[in-house]
């Protein structure tokens, strides 16, 4: 057994669950989520959110913060986060290690 995963498998797994993420995991994570928005307003100014996914956190974000975050490991939750104001267009490489031992990252602005 290894402890690294590889992009395919992690690409495939998220674009499996990106339809239902949302109806499956929002209510779950919803406290978190909440908890973590607000702990980041409370400092303000640029946040990073990580874990984009399907941009479910993105609306709740004051516009007075300038959010970015990287794009998702699946193409299918990118889209779904797009719709909700993620902007590719304004992108910026960058290297992060995460569950990948080095996974390229794009991150994106969302206002």
């Amino acid at each position: 057994m290894t402890d690294t995963l590889d992009r395919a498998t992690i690409e495939k797994a998220y674009a499996r669950w990106a339809p239902v993420y949302d109806v499956v995991f929002g209510k779950v994570f919803e406290r978190g989520r909440r908890a973590s928005i607000a702990a980041a307003e409370r400092i303000g100014g640029r946040i990073l959110e990580v874990g984009v996914g399907t941009g479910i956190s993105l609306p709740d974000y004051a516009r007075t913060n300038s959010i970015v975050g990287p794009s998702s490991a699946s193409s299918e939750m990118s889209s779904i986060a797009t719709m909700r104001g993620l902007s590719p267009p304004n992108s910026v490489p960058a290297t992060l290690r995460c569950l990948c031992p080095e996974m390229t990252v794009t991150l994106m602005r969302v206002w």
